[in-house]
């Protein structure tokens, strides 16, 4: 995870999304993962995720921020997302990315159109930008260790009712899209935050690299998460004073009964 830019240096080709402020947008959920690696606890994961009054725009945040082991130091890692895509059927509009490991940068953009999509990547004081084709409609965006992008595609597919579905994925990284394979599983018991067990429909996600398992609650929330090839397992934490804050901060929820909307 070598990087070489200081934070004063970072100039990705950044685009300041026009969007509303979150005061006057509905609340859509909020939810922090709790991440480990083996019997390694890496850190967490919280993100907010909001609509705009028109309900067009979903508006979704992540800040992750782990304390890795390097050599014998610790190594303090935060990334900081940002991704609007369309609140009828998920098309992307802009996907945006910060790393900061150990106070040097990292950063990547995405805007995409119809059929392409403009990827940036800053990283050593020098950025570069790659066009790329993209699938027309429906798509996602799966970033390392962003585990909310996860839960959202995962939510989809259980609404589908189908028992396996292709999704369309793009992978900043790589500058590529790729499918992504999802099956339905049984319902299971699974350990959730703070050791309580609940029901959780599974669902199985591979792609062409990796193979995961995902356990989703009845209200669309994933619950835990499971990468066996990279002994990773992510957990919800129970909710607390930072998703309180989320939905207070937002004009409403966007489900009249308060709680966490299905979208």
């Amino acid at each position: 995870m070598g990087l070489g830019v200081s934070p004063a240096h970072a100039q990705v080709a950044t685009v300041t999304p026009k969007l509303s402020p979150v005061e006057t947008m509905l609340s859509l959920r909020a939810g922090t993962f709790e991440v480990w690696q083996d019997t390694t606890r890496l850190g967490t994961e919280f993100y907010s995720a909001y609509l705009t009054a028109r309900r067009d725009t979903a508006a979704v945040t992540s800040l992750i921020v782990y304390d890795l082991h390097s050599g014998r130091a610790m190594l303090h890692y935060e990334k900081r997302t940002l991704r609007l895509a369309s609140g009828l059927d998920n098309r992307l509009f802009l996907y945006q990315a910060q790393e900061d490991i150990g106070q040097q940068e990292r950063a990547v953009a995405v805007t995409s159109y119809d059929t392409t999509a403009t990827i940036y990547h800053e990283s050593d004081a020098k950025g570069a930008g790659t066009v790329i084709e993209i699938p027309h409609g429906r798509i996602y965006v799966l970033d390392a260790s962003t585990y909310e992008q996860v839960e959202w595609l995962a939510r989809d597919f259980v609404e589908s009712g189908l028992q396996t579905r292709s999704f369309h994925a793009l992978i900043p990284p790589r500058d590529t899209v790729i499918d992504i394979q999802l099956t339905r599983g049984p319902k299971e018991k699974v350990q959730g935050g703070g050791g309580k067990t609940i029901a959780a429909q599974r669902v199985d996600i591979h792609d062409d690299m990796t193979k995961i398992n995902v356990w989703m609650d009845d209200q669309g929330n994933l619950v835990r998460l499971e990468a066996p090839a990279q002994k990773v397992r992510v957990i919800r934490l129970p909710a607390g004073d930072a998703e309180a804050q989320a939905l207070a901060r937002a004009a409403r929820p966007a489900n009249p009964s308060g709680a966490s909307a299905k979208r």
